[in-house]
């Protein structure tokens, strides 16, 4: 099996590795959805949400197998964040601990039969709950981050009413330029509505597709930029994947990191942002937020 993005090797003789990776829907990736759509009805059923209770937090994961999810670690370790920001910023990588979340504590949500919902709530009242048994994950540390994917067992298989796995990787798997990703992310600019008071949801679950902008093999990871939207919080964990000559979709990583708030991925050469120098600011202007970050402070001690 080909090592994934950002991956630690997940290989036991208990974990089966099924190639089914089918969509119900008729119209598979006839929309190449380079801004991002929502799922159609029993679209993409291997892409789940996982709501991690104790950390309050909401990701995505990808079936893999009747009972296994794929997810990024960082959705179900806990460890302390500004304990692991002062560590990581002094090159202590090795200073943060980490531990896995209570399987109680962590909720699966599987199924995509309804997705006209715009709530997170209505959502989940057409998807099927699944109860984690055990959480594995290899030497993740939020520094990069590295190792940034885990692997939750759940207590019973996955109905295939429900959904079936996603296709694993073959050793020999050449990477399509153009990847999808999809994922359950919230985005924060969405305009509130009586259903979604919140306003975070009303995205639902989206696909984009993404153009492979760089492959590391020593890394075990890829380096992808969006035509539009990219990852929102909440799509961390989710798949990214491609298409074979069947039709079948096939798994080559799970998401790790993205630029913050939906907005485009970073381009090595420009400002990541909508406006960018739009505004020619000839009488200036205060930076927004997260804009020209690599701008720093210097303040000279007395000597």
């Amino acid at each position: 099996m080909k090592e994934m993005a950002r991956t630690a090797v997940f290989t036991s003789s208990d974990v089966r590795l099924y190639s089914i990776g089918q969509s119900s829907s008729e119209n598979h990736l006839v929309k190449k959805s380079y801004g991002g759509r929502k799922f159609e009805n029993n679209e993409y059923p291997w892409t789940v949400i996982i709501i991690a209770e104790e950390k309050q937090m909401l990701c995505s994961g990808v079936q893999i197998s009747p009972r296994h999810i794929l997810t990024a670690a960082h959705c179900v370790l806990l460890y302390d964040n500004v304990d692991a920001a002062k560590s990581c910023s002094s090159n202590d990588s090795y200073r943060v601990t980490s531990v896995a979340t209570n399987p109680d504590q962590i909720l699966v949500y599987v199924g995509t039969r309804r997705n006209d919902c715009n709530s997170l709530a209505s959502c989940l009242l057409y998807k099927s709950l699944y109860q984690p048994t055990k959480v594995t994950s290899g030497e993740f540390t939020p520094c990069g981050p590295s190792n940034d994917i885990a692997l939750i067992e759940l207590s019973k298989d996955i109905s295939q009413n429900d959904s079936t796995p996603i296709c694993m990787p073959s050793e020999n798997l050449d990477l399509a330029e153009v990847l999808y990703s999809s994922g359950s992310g919230q985005d924060p600019r969405s305009p509130a509505t009586l259903s979604d008071p919140v306003g975070r949801y009303s995205r639902g679950q989206q696909v984009v597709a993404q153009k492979r902008l760089l492959t590391d093999e020593v890394l075990r990871v890829i380096i992808t930029e969006t035509f539009a939207k990219g990852s929102c919080p909440g799509d961390s964990g989710g798949p990214l994947f491609q298409t074979d000559e069947n039709g079948r979709y096939i798994l080559v990583g799970i998401a790790s990191a993205s630029i913050p708030g939906c907005m485009k991925p970073y381009n090595r050469r420009q400002s990541p942002y909508e406006n960018r120098l739009a505004k020619k600011s000839y009488g200036g202007r205060k930076f927004e937020d997260n804009e020209y970050p690599w701008t720093a402070f210097i303040a000279a001690k007395e000597k």
